[in-house]
């Protein structure tokens, strides 16, 4: 078999830059990027999963939708996937919040699980529909303890050549290792 193998070599898969970038004050940022026109693989569709009614249900008629996207990084070359979970959660006093959270899976680098806190009003940049933020919660492989934010923006590009507009979910993410 082995000599097998030195004939008929497995294919090497290119493993892609990252992009990460080091900040100043310790830690790094990672942008991922969702093109919203061809990124789309799963579309939401209510009851995804049948989690337990007492855990994600409040008057036990709410479910969880989820979308999985393609995911790029910011030469726009596909790295992994992304799926976002959507559904209504009881707060302190039994009222029905949203949640949102994303779980970016990246192949040969690890997994991480991404939590939003809030709508942000308005748009604080023109180019931007709409900015939310929330917290790193967890990951694995590459990821592993690490504590972090991040910001997600939809964002549109207009190419002045053609008139085509692209539009696309920007994932920022800043992280440092529990240590710091």
């Amino acid at each position: 078999m082995l000599a097998g193998a030195g004939v008929y070599p497995l294919p090497g898969h290119e493993r892609l830059r990252s992009g990460i970038e080091a900040m100043e004050n310790g830690g790094r940022k990672e942008d991922f990027y969702i093109d919203l026109s061809t990124d789309q693989v799963l579309t939401k569709k209510a009851g995804v999963a049948a989690f337990p009614v007492p855990a994600m249900s409040v008057a036990g008629s709410e479910s969880l939708s989820a979308s999985v996207y393609k995911i790029r990084n910011s030469d726009r070359d596909v790295v992994g996937l992304a799926a976002q979970v959507t559904g209504n959660v009881p707060d302190s006093l039994g009222e029905p919040v949203p949640a949102v959270n994303w779980i970016l899976m990246v192949p040969s680098r690890g997994t991480l699980v991404l939590d939003q806190e809030r709508v942000l009003p308005g748009s604080l940049i023109p180019e931007m529909a709409s900015v939310q933020q929330g917290t790193v919660v967890s990951g694995d492989g590459e990821f592993a303890g690490l504590n972090g934010r991040y910001v997600q923006a939809e964002i549109t590009e207009t190419d002045y050549d053609s008139g085509n507009e692209s539009r696309y979910i920007l994932l920022s993410t800043r992280v440092w290792s529990e240590a710091e």
